[in-house]
């Protein structure tokens, strides 16, 4: 017993109450050890868990019932301790899940994607070339009907007009463009178009 009694140290999961129970019931076979509280004191310092006894050893106790009330303290706020950071780490990681959980990207729905995929549709109806002038366009053909082709009124052609040329007829390239013929048909159209003296008396 005295052998144990030497040998005796606080358990990894033991309270300081509990080795404090099986400190006293050993020290009954060895007194001769702990004859004075000096000593008493100095073995149940000694006996304790490494956590609870390094905060003893820079205090002054001189006996027994000193170190005992200050290992119970120190016990109760490793405990805290311990407490609190497993608190504040359960706290991180639900905010980490949420997190994570936040960034995640929704999934498309197949009626989504089926309609960006979804070629464009027009619908207005193709206009056909023109049987007179060759262009395409609907309505009534200036050419045909002898209008200017920049006010659409008749009596005069479009160089004599005495109204601003439109944008499209402001140039060379865009008036030309609106000539009948003037298509990416080429040269050969344009010809057919291109008015003589006689013509001209009755073109637009």
């Amino acid at each position: 017993m005295v052998e144990e009694f030497l040998k005796l140290e606080q358990g990894d999961d033991e309270t300081v109450k509990d080795y404090e129970a099986r400190f006293a019931r050993l020290s009954r076979f060895a007194t001769h050890v702990i004859d004075t509280e000096e000593r008493r004191a100095t073995r149940f310092k000694n006996g304790l868990r490494y956590g609870i006894r390094k905060f003893l050893t820079a205090v002054t106790l001189e006996t027994y019932g000193q170190v005992l009330d200050k290992a119970q303290r120190v016990e109760k706020d490793v405990e805290a301790g311990r407490k609190y950071y497993k608190e504040q780490r359960q706290k991180r990681g639900r905010e980490d899940n949420s997190s994570r959980g936040n960034d995640v990207v929704q999934p498309k729905s197949k009626n989504n994607n089926l309609a960006t995929k979804e070629p464009f549709k027009n619908t207005q109806e193709p206009v056909e070339a023109c049987k007179t002038c060759g262009k395409n366009h609907r309505g009534v053909c200036y050419w045909q009907s002898g209008a200017c082709f920049n006010c659409q009124q008749q009596g005069h052609r479009i160089r004599d007009c005495p109204q601003p040329l439109r944008p499209q007829f402001s140039q060379g390239k865009g008036m030309q463009n609106q000539l009948p013929g003037n298509n990416q048909a080429g040269t050969t159209r344009a010809r057919a178009y291109a008015l003589t003296e006689k013509d001209a008396t009755i073109s637009p």
